[in-house]
């Protein structure tokens, strides 16, 4: 989920055309757990 939106299906499409509505809280956080993660694989 990269914003929290509606379940209604036209709703929660349009989410992903507005830059008003902010990412989900989580998913900074997870995305820069997964990239210091494959940063020490190396």
């Amino acid at each position: 989920m990269l914003k929290n939106s509606p379940p209604n299906i036209k709703a929660n499409i349009a989410t992903y055309s507005n830059p008003n509505i902010p990412l989900a809280k989580p998913l900074i956080p997870a995305v820069t757990n997964f990239v210091k993660q494959i940063d020490a694989k190396k």
